[in-house]
């Protein structure tokens, strides 16, 4: 019963790796035990187990095998661990970029080494293994990179960065946003840039004109959202562009909205509305148009008398004489009374002829041009409407109809 183990070190970036390999002479082998660092404690069980040592150094690695039998084996052996060949190597977090541009730098060369950069732009040389550099000036840099190894033995390696002029950052503000026409708007650049100067402006104000000076004074004639956009230029032909949407607004100043209470019900129909104006803005004077109807009041109550459909507008003038106009269609609604113990006669014929055997109904007589409502005895007369008469009695309803001139006979 015998047992031994070999071993192979990784290559290159796995240089620190060994692969082991547990071999059995004769026997069987039920389990194994292995010591890579000789401090008695078991790192591994397993035949063929993989460990990665903290450098390339020598190490004594003790295996420990328990046959089926019970018997137990230890076999050592000092391993050596090479250092890879030397052969450096970097990244770097960008290639190119903008000035200032800052670069970070990863040292990739494998082995135990002494790394020492030299950046190419008259600073410095560090002996960092993973610096941070910035460049502050345009231009093409070669950085360099030499690594020393144990033995004294060197190598190098260079990389490219490119460092670009760097792009003005495109700013502006006005004196004033919004105005009634025509409105004059002083534009102010307050672009930016690090590195060299912004030699060109060009503003697009949003109503078809442009300017290319620096701090252009524009009057707005028309009323409207405009977007403003400028773009800046520097020196060395870098252009950045700002634009900023709806950052003029020309108004006419005045606006006006309005509500109703209630927009729907029964004849006679109350409407209250309720205008709805700016604080700012001083009104001379109000109109509405209820389709039947007007009113020069800023809250007016209008009553419906007919059934129908109605389209209401409210026209608000400001103190300068300029004027808004809102209109909501289609927005009241007024219906005939719920038809109850009721019955409708046309009285343009006889009436008398329609009102035998209506005694405790309610008549709604339509006279078409002379029209009036009585629910009960004492109601106000209203003309232009639907007439609900209450037949209490035949006397009663034939004066009141000789009244109302429907009764021709």
């Amino acid at each position: 019963m015998t047992t031994t183990f070999t071993y192979k070190q990784g290559d290159k970036g796995d240089y620190l790796k060994v692969y082991f390999y547990g071999e059995v002479g004769s026997g069987t082998v039920t389990s194994w035990e292995w010591d890579f660092n000789s401090d008695g404690i078991t790192d591994n069980t397993s035949q063929n187990p993989v460990y990665s040592f903290p450098i390339a150094d020598t190490y004594t690695v003790k295996l420990t095998t328990t046959f089926d039998n019970g018997v137990t084996e230890s076999r050592t052996l000092n391993i050596i661990m090479k250092e890879p060949e030397l052969e450096a190597s970097f990244a770097t977090s960008v290639s190119s970029g903008e000035v200032p541009l800052q670069v970070n730098f990863t040292d990739l060369t494998l082995g135990v080494h002494d790394s020492r950069w030299d950046f190419g732009d008259k600073s410095p040389k560090i002996a960092l293994q993973n610096p941070t550099h910035t460049f502050t000036e345009p231009g093409t840099y070669w950085v360099l990179l030499t690594v020393t190894g144990i033995n004294g033995n060197t190598d190098d390696y260079t990389k490219e960065i490119v460092v670009n002029y760097p792009s003005p950052v495109a700013l502006f503000t006005a004196d004033q946003k919004s105005g009634k026409p025509p409105l004059s708007v002083q534009f102010a650049d307050s672009s930016t840039i690090s590195y060299g100067k912004i030699t060109n402006w060009n503003w697009n104000f949003g109503d078809g004109t442009s300017s290319e000076e620096q701090n252009p004074l524009h009057e707005y004639s028309q009323a409207g959202n405009y977007t403003v956009t400028l773009k800046v230029t520097s020196d060395y032909s870098r252009t950045n562009t700002s634009t900023r949407t709806d950052f003029i607004i020309a108004t006419s100043g005045i606006t006006a909205s309005f509500k109703a209470e209630d927009t729907s019900g029964e004849i006679p129909f109350i409407a209250k509305f309720t205008s709805r104006i700016p604080a700012n803005i001083e009104v001379k004077s109000y109109h509405w148009d209820f389709e039947d109807g007007t009113s020069t009041v800023a809250n007016p109550v209008h009553t419906f008398r007919k059934p129908g459909i109605y389209n209401v507008s409210l026209t608000v003038t400001d103190i300068d004489g300029e004027s808004f106009t809102v209109t909501k269609e289609d927005y009241i609604t007024v219906e005939r009374k719920a038809a109850g113990n009721e019955v409708w006669v046309n009285t343009t014929e006889n009436t008398n002829n329609r009102m035998n055997g209506t005694a405790g109904l309610n008549i709604l007589a339509d006279s078409g041009n002379v029209t009036k409502m009585l629910d009960n005895p004492g109601t106000e007369f209203i003309r232009n409407e639907s007439v609900r008469f209450q037949n209490f009695f035949g006397e009663w309803l034939r004066l009141i109809m000789e009244i109302l001139g429907l009764n021709k006979n």
